[in-house]
């Protein structure tokens, strides 16, 4: 069976999202969850969850999101998730709790980044 992966991004999505089709030609199993419209991502083929959280910290909020991003590892049971969004960088480890999920977080800083390759 295909690895299951699993994006995490924030507003800025759709400068990730030419590798996820790759992934799949590849025979990778592939989720996203953004916060912005999912359309790019059902146009692409690509399963989508939406995901809120404000960019600024609020306690309270931050919780919450970190409740229902941990609903969301659990459910796409993922054998890597991937994050992009710096508060999303900090959350999702948190959030992994006890999972099996594998994280790996990265903030594209470098021009040629893999998904510009691919």
């Amino acid at each position: 069976m295909a690895a299951q992966l699993f994006f995490l991004a924030g507003e800025d999505h759709h400068m990730r999202l030419r590798v996820m089709p790759e992934l799949k030609a590849r025979g990778y199993r592939v989720t996203a969850a953004a916060s912005r419209a999912p359309d790019p991502f059902l146009d692409a083929g690509v399963e989508v969850r939406p995901i809120t959280f404000n960019r600024f910290v609020s306690p309270l909020r931050d919780l919450d999101t970190m409740r229902r991003l941990s609903e969301m590892l659990k459910s796409v049971d993922a054998d890597i998730a991937h994050c992009f969004d710096t508060k999303l960088n900090l959350m999702v480890p948190f959030a992994a709790g006890r999972c099996r999920t594998q994280i790996v977080r990265t903030i594209r800083t470098i021009k040629r980044a893999l998904w510009d390759i691919l």
